[in-house]
């Protein structure tokens, strides 16, 4: 017999993951029984749906918009440090002076600015930009090795990074994520009634197809019911610590006075 699944309790991901894994378990063990496949349709179309609606949440388009901007300000970080380093083998005392300007520059803010995680290039690149807005000396220098045009490069991308970060908090803050879970509530229904429906048909007739899948699934039951109860007991002793916290803290109070 098939356990009951808590499908109310899983988080959205975790919703999406389970049902995803009953219908490859429904798909790989097919077993000949027409009364399910009916509901089988409709769960399947329900996580056609969730899944759609979920879209929303993952936002490729962002990720592909902050990738590109990644990319062009790490070309223009790259390229404005290897063109100032190179500076200073030049003959010419002036572009000697700017590149060790710009360099220290880099030394400041990071020489590495454009290998590190996007989030923390992000707070370098942002501070570095600000140095050279506030730095007339070390703009000229930029200017005076020629590279005006990488600099403007790794404040496109900066904004480029900054704007797909900013569109994709907006989008979660938005109405997919309530989309997603409203869908959610038929695929948990039916999924509930094709449970049933197996355990019930499994009092009549111990099929080998049908005895595989009741097992597949329980397995499957088996470790979001595994998943639930540990963040259950988590949430129960952090309320206990803090009730322990409080009682202790109250109990100091008269002490003190």
């Amino acid at each position: 017999m098939i356990k009951h699944m808590m499908f109310r309790m899983l988080s959205l991901n975790e919703k999406y993951r389970f049902a995803e894994e009953v219908i490859s378990a429904l798909d790989a063990i097919p077993c000949n029984v027409p009364e399910l496949q009916p509901l089988v349709d409709r769960i399947k179309a329900n996580f056609e749906a969730v899944k759609e609606a979920s879209l929303g949440l993952s936002h490729p388009e962002f990720a592909a918009a902050r990738r590109a901007g990644d990319a062009l300000r790490d070309l223009g970080l790259k390229t404005l440090r290897y063109n100032a380093k190179r500076s200073l083998k030049r003959r010419d005392e002036r572009w000697v002076a700017a590149g060790k300007l710009i360099v220290q520059a880099f030394h400041a803010f990071g020489d590495e600015m454009a290998s590190k995680s996007v989030i923390e290039e992000t707070t370098s690149v942002t501070n570095f930009l600000a140095e050279i807005d506030r730095n007339a000396e070390l703009r000229a220098a930029i200017s005076t090795i020629g590279c005006d045009a990488w600099l403007q490069d790794i404040r496109d991308g900066q904004r480029e990074v900054e704007d797909a970060g900013a569109a994709r908090l907006a989008m979660r803050m938005a109405k997919p994520k309530v989309a997603a879970y409203k869908e959610a509530v038929p695929l948990g229904k039916n999924l509930e009634k094709l449970l049933r429906l197996i355990n019930l048909k499994l009092e009549f007739e111990d099929s080998p197809e049908l005895l595989a899948l009741s097992h597949r699934i329980n397995e499957i039951v088996g470790r979001y019911r595994a998943t639930v109860k540990h963040r259950q007991t988590l949430r129960k002793q952090a309320k206990e610590r803090k009730a322990a916290e409080q009682q202790a803290n109250e109990q100091k109070e008269p002490d003190e006075a």
